[in-house]
C-alpha cells in the first residue's frame, strides 16, 4: 500500500470521544432485556446483596442488528475468555432476564418482587448503534457508542462492567431473547461492519 494510502486509510478512522464522567464505567450484576418488533431495550441494574433495594445504572436502546451484533462480539469475547482462563461457571441465580415488551413478549418475566430506583434522566435511555467490547481476566467492559452517519467522531453513551459470569449469562439470556425474536419477526440482517476505529480514552486491555 503507498503512502497516500495509508495517510487516507488513517484519515478515515473514527475517533470516539468520552466523557469523563463515564470513563470508569458502571457496574453491573443484573440485566433485564425487553423488546418489541422494532427495538431492544437493556437495562443494566445494579443489585447489592441481602435483598436490598435494585438500581438501574443504565439503559440502552439498540436495533435489533445492533442488538444481535452485541451477542456475536460477547460470544467471541468469552471463547476468548475461556481459551487464556478456563471455563466460567455461571451463579445458580440469574443475572439476566428476558421481559419482552409488546408484541415481543419474552419467554421469562422480571423477578415480580425485584424492587428497582432509578433516576429520571438514566430511565430515558441512550441510543447506541456501535458497540466496543473488551476484557481482563477480572471483568468485561462493553462501550455502547452512538455514531452520527457520515460524522469522523463518534461518543460513547454508556460503558457497563460485567464480571466474567454475569457477562457469560448476558448472553445466554441474550441468545434466548434473539430466538425469540426471530421467530416472531424472522431473521435480522446484521450490521454492516463498521468503520475503523479508535478506542476510547478509559478502555480497559
Amino acid at each position: 500500500m503507498s503512502q497516500n494510502s495509508n495517510q487516507e486509510a488513517a484519515e478515515k478512522r473514527v475517533e470516539i470521544q468520552i466523557d469523563e464522567a463515564l470513563a470508569s464505567g458502571s457496574f453491573s450484576n443484573l440485566v433485564l432485556i425487553n423488546h418489541s418488533d422494532c427495538e431492544v431495550l437493556l437495562d443494566f441494574i445494579f443489585r447489592p446483596p441481602q435483598g436490598a433495594r435494585a438500581q438501574l445504572r443504565s439503559r440502552v436502546i439498540l436495533a435489533p442488528r445492533h442488538f444481535k451484533q452485541l451477542l456475536t462480539l460477547l460470544e467471541q469475547s468469552l471463547q476468548h475468555y475461556e481459551q487464556q482462563w478456563g471455563e466460567i461457571k455461571t451463579p445458580a441465580t440469574p443475572v439476566a432476564e428476558s421481559a419482552g415488551t409488546g408484541e415481543g413478549k419474552g419467554e421469562s418475566e422480571a423477578p415480580p418482587a425485584l424492587d428497582i430506583v432509578f433516576d429520571e434522566a438514566v430511565a430515558q435511555g441512550v441510543y447506541a448503534n456501535l458497540i466496543m467490547l473488551a476484557h481482563g481476566e477480572s471483568e468485561f467492559v462493553i462501550d455502547f457508542i452512538f455514531l452520527q452517519p457520515q460524522a469522523p467522531r463518534a461518543k460513547v453513551r454508556s460503558r457497563i462492567l460485567l464480571s466474567d459470569r454475569h457477562a457469560k449469562r448476558l448472553l445466554h439470556a441474550g441468545q434466548e431473547n434473539l430466538r425469540y425474536f426471530e421467530k416472531h419477526f424472522g431473521a435480522i440482517t446484521p450490521a454492516p461492519t463498521p468503520p475503523p476505529l479508535n478506542k476510547p480514552s478509559g478502555t480497559f486491555h
